[in-house]
């Protein structure tokens, strides 16, 4: 499949920048958007498919949040929420001009629907179902590609992608549509559960928990970042035994929390509003998920150490393997070097309360029992890393939380301590 995908931004009122078009461009086409879309994917569609007979054609049709489509769109735009696009809706300043902007959108997007073969896939952005519906609606007879975002850009990025029981939200009986994931899948986590996941619900959208009640809320983890009861369950201990072995039991609890490790690589990150999840205080988890991470590296630790001991016992077999192993060190690795550094980070927040409070003396001789502790600390960061990184693991570091945790220091709170007690005049 290729995707001819326009230029990115403008939003409704100036869709791909329209108004700032090369003097040649306007010269061609005027005015008319549409005919000058309509030309350019067909040029291309045309020279794919004359080098590559068979290609499928998606029209990235911009734009491809269709709440414009919706009828009451002149009250709906003010609240829409796709972080981060606040943007795409804010520039409308009335009712009428929501109207107007709405009715010249569905007439762009019709007149591509009529000109484009009927076997061009169109793009949609997540939305909720009834916005879907009526982006079918504009491109009636043409199948879909759903890209699907089950969590917000730079947010919770968990170990799990609840939001996957959300498929049935884009079913549709009477034709055949496709669903993309659009990235995500190596951002702190093993992306074979994913697939594993989403394949549940693809093949059967009737599953007991799968729901057509997605808004694009639903992404954030404080809106449905928790897995159901049903994955709990049943799903997520089903996808630990295939991939995991004689691991699964103790690596289900933390895909079951939907564990982060890049909530505890970079909480604030996480936490601010430009990721969606806009947590009134950005630490309100780390706890929690230090504890679960230390709880599975301990329990990993024993496994591990149990099977690198001698030969495999009975049961042991298995986990030689080498999928298993690699999976087994790859969390050993993320939970040990997680636990260090969300203790590290809770120790800091005290230190902090306790300046705000104007207990200085406290917060120094807090800081300074915790500054004591950070080579026996260092020590078992490097411990984890020797006994890893020279054997081959699910992959090397390859998304944020996962470089961000690979060249975590502990040494380094030792300055951040100091630059804590300095803002108290100590």
């Amino acid at each position: 499949m290729v995707a001819l995908h326009p230029f990115d931004g403008g939003a409704y009122i100036d869709p791909e920048r329209w108004s700032a078009r090369a003097p040649q461009d306007v010269e061609r086409y005027g005015g008319d958007r549409a005919a000058a879309s309509i030309e350019q994917f067909k040029l291309y569609f045309d020279a794919y498919r004359q080098a590559v007979p068979g290609i499928m054609a998606e029209a990235v049709s911009y734009p491809y949040h269709y709440q414009f489509a919706l009828p009451d769109f002149d009250t709906y735009y003010q609240d829409m929420t796709v972080p981060p696009y606040w943007n795409w809706w804010r520039a409308i300043k009335s009712p009428e001009q929501a109207r107007e902007v709405a009715q010249g959108l569905v007439d762009y997007h019709r007149r591509l629907s009529e000109a484009l073969d009927p076997n061009v896939f169109i793009t949609f952005r997540e939305a909720e179902r009834r916005v879907f519906l009526a982006c079918a609606q504009l491109y009636e007879g043409h199948p879909i590609t759903i890209w699907t975002y089950p969590e917000t850009y730079k947010g919770w990025q968990g170990l799990f992608l609840p939001q996957s029981r959300f498929a049935a939200s884009f079913f549709r009986t009477e034709q055949s549509d496709y669903w993309f994931q659009a990235g995500g899948f190596i951002a702190g986590r093993d992306d074979r559960v994913q697939y594993l996941a989403q394949q549940e619900y693809l093949w059967n959208v009737q599953r007991p928990d799968a729901s057509e009640d997605f808004t694009v809320r639903s992404r954030l983890y404080s809106e449905e970042g928790t897995p159901s009861d049903y994955q709990r369950e049943r799903l997520i201990p089903r996808i630990c035994r295939i991939l995991y072995g004689p691991s699964a039991e103790v690596i289900e609890p933390l895909i079951a929390a939907n564990a982060s490790f890049n909530y505890v690589a970079r909480p604030v990150a996480v936490a601010n509003e430009s990721s969606g999840e806009a947590f009134d205080d950005p630490f309100v988890h780390l706890a929690e998920q230090g504890e679960l991470m230390a709880r599975c590296h301990a329990e990993l630790a024993d496994l591990i150490g149990a099977a690198e001991a001698g030969p495999p016992q009975d049961g042991q077999e298995q986990f030689h393997e080498q999928p298993n192993r690699q999976g087994a060190l790859y969390y050993y690795k993320y939970t040990g070097i997680c636990a260090e550094r969300a203790a590290l980070q809770i120790s800091m927040n005290a230190v902090r309360a306790l300046v705000a409070e104007g207990q200085t003396d406290e917060a120094r001789a807090a800081a300074d029992r915790i500054k004591a502790e950070l080579p026996a600390i260092a020590a078992r960061v490097a411990a984890i890393h020797e006994r890893v990184d020279g054997q081959p693991s699910m992959r090397t570091p390859a998304g944020d939380a996962e470089k961000a945790l690979h060249a975590f220091d502990p040494s380094a709170y030792a300055a951040q301590f100091d630059r804590v007690l300095a803002a108290s005049g100590q």
